[in-house]
């Protein structure tokens, strides 16, 4: 009768270590699975959430298109805008906010003044990409206009770290020629860059006006290759 159970017994013993044998290989398994999902995920993920104001800082002018920043103060404005972070770079608007209060479907307003507490004057343009009018707190700035005026407390970088005090021998050693160098009636030497970048549809166009110390106004906008 043992002879007979005997058998039966072995057998038993093999399925019960076969059982225990891959109960401890799951665990490793699906450890393993999750890696690579979470490699997977993590890989996806947008590398640039927020602005970064050192990108902002050291990005060259060929890269613009990247960063689209610049830090005024260590605050980053970047392409594109609206009133919430231009009041995070410390201006207020100083516009007729009625004359702005109902801007249509794809329709642009220029030339919305903002003013710092430090003096610098900014100049923005709107445009509505939404469904149904709405005011210019909802609308998104394409276009950045700065006149530095008496203002000397507010630090500007724009790529390759160009900033107020930058003459028109470092801009040009630094960007490079420009598209165009023109004087204006004052006698100060403006510059323009351009560039365009067929595979997002986009070109930037950059003026730097110019005098012995330095820039005195700037402006920067983004637009659409027509």
């Amino acid at each position: 009768m043992k002879k007979i159970f005997i058998p039966f017994i072995c057998l038993a013993m093999a399925v019960t270590c076969m059982t225990s044998c891959s109960s401890k290989k799951s665990p490793s398994s699906y450890k393993s699975g999750s890696t690579k999902q979470s490699a997977t995920a993590a890989a996806t993920l947008p590398t640039n959430i927020n602005p970064d104001k050192e990108l902002a800082r050291v990005s060259t002018l060929k890269n613009f298109f990247k960063s689209r920043s610049i830090t005024l103060n260590e605050k980053v404005l970047r392409f594109s805008f609206d009133d919430a972070q231009m009041k995070y770079a410390g201006f207020a608007i100083s516009s007729d906010t009625n004359a702005l209060s109902n801007i249509a479907v794809d329709d642009t307003a220029d030339n919305i003044e903002y003013k710092s507490k430090s003096g610098l004057t900014a100049y923005v343009s709107a445009v509505n990409k939404r469904n149904v009018a709405v005011d210019y707190t909802k609308c998104k700035y394409y276009s950045l206009r700065l006149i530095k005026g008496d203002c000397n407390d507010v630090v500007l970088h724009l790529p390759d770290k160009i900033g107020w005090d930058s003459t028109v021998e470092k801009i040009k050693k630094t960007y490079g020629a420009p598209t165009s160098e023109t004087t204006n009636d004052n006698g100060n030497t403006v510059l323009i860059y351009e560039a365009e970048d067929k595979q997002i549809n986009e070109k930037y166009y950059m003026e730097l006006v110019t005098d012995e110390n330095g820039i005195i106004e700037l402006t920067i906008t983004f637009n659409n290759i027509k």
